[in-house]
């Protein structure tokens, strides 16, 4: 059985030393062989509103945290105890409703102060950019159900804190849908693997029988970057430019990497669903 792969494990474990590491990839190794081996110490996540949120021990301070339903295990994470625990508390897998993606979600209880406080500092209150919106035009865009009170209040200033949270797809159809482009209808698969789904496979991917971890992971790398065409780069330069402080374009432009004029690729702090919070 193949190990699913998040890009939040692959992050993760990225930041960590590399005798950590070699002992991470041991235990990836481990479970891959057989997921099921008792020699493996499995916890659940108590306060993880995802009851299939597990961790890993992989030695007195580091943990793995595990995604594990039916038959599929999915590196999700992996810190030191406590923030690897924190990370998991603060989110869960789901299947979107409408595209059949998989996506690792921010629970928006967690993250609503984050965005609140910058709506209090916003100096002259903007209207709403989807307060129109119905339920069936948010989730073409791939917007989570629980996200949808949040991003129906979203302004021009507030819309790029509110994507921090959300998957990469859903953060392309709404800003196309803030400077007019409309989603396209979809409909979603009937039985189809959730983690095969495109939007799916920009943040997820399979580690095959043998397959060296840290090849495969530096392999996917390049798919994780999410390109911008020149249409939809001009699109969204205008919507930057609007009316913004030196300061707020700053804190934006930190976000992002403007390097390369011809290929604007946005890389996000890992913050919201592609990280720690």
């Amino acid at each position: 059985m193949p190990l699913i792969i998040a890009d939040t494990f692959a992050d993760s474990l990225e930041k960590l030393t590399k005798q950590e590491q070699s002992a991470v990839k041991q235990t990836a190794f481990d479970l891959q062989v057989n997921p099921d081996n008792p020699g493996l110490s499995f916890h659940r996540i108590d306060k993880s509103k995802d009851k299939y949120f597990w961790s890993v021990r992989v030695n007195r301070e580091l943990r793995v945290i595990i995604h594990k339903r039916g038959g599929s295990v999915l590196l999700a994470y992996v810190d030191h105890h406590d923030d690897a625990y924190k990370w998991a508390e603060k989110r869960k897998l789901e299947v979107h409703p409408r595209t059949g993606a998989a996506q690792i979600l921010v629970l928006r209880e967690r993250v609503e102060e984050v965005v609140i406080r910058r709506v209090v500092e916003q100096t002259v209150a903007k209207p709403p950019l989807f307060a129109s919106e119905n339920d069936d035009t948010l989730l073409d865009c791939g917007v989570p159900e629980d996200w949808f009170d949040e991003v129906r209040k979203a302004t021009e200033d507030t819309l790029l804190d509110i994507c921090r949270f959300l998957p990469e797809e859903a953060s392309e159809a709404l800003l196309n849908l803030a400077t007019g482009h409309r989603p396209e209808k979809r409909a979603r698969p009937v039985d189809a693997d959730p983690f095969q789904h495109p939007d799916a496979k920009r943040r997820f991917w399979a580690l095959n029988e043998g397959q060296d971890l840290r090849e495969a992971i530096k392999a996917s790398w390049e798919k994780m970057n999410l390109k911008v065409d020149r249409s939809q780069r001009d699109l969204v330069s205008g919507y930057f430019a609007r009316g913004r402080t030196n300061e707020e374009r700053e804190a934006d432009r930190a976000d992002r990497d403007f390097s390369d004029p011809d290929a604007l690729v946005f890389r996000r702090k890992k913050r919201g669903p592609m990280g720690s919070l």
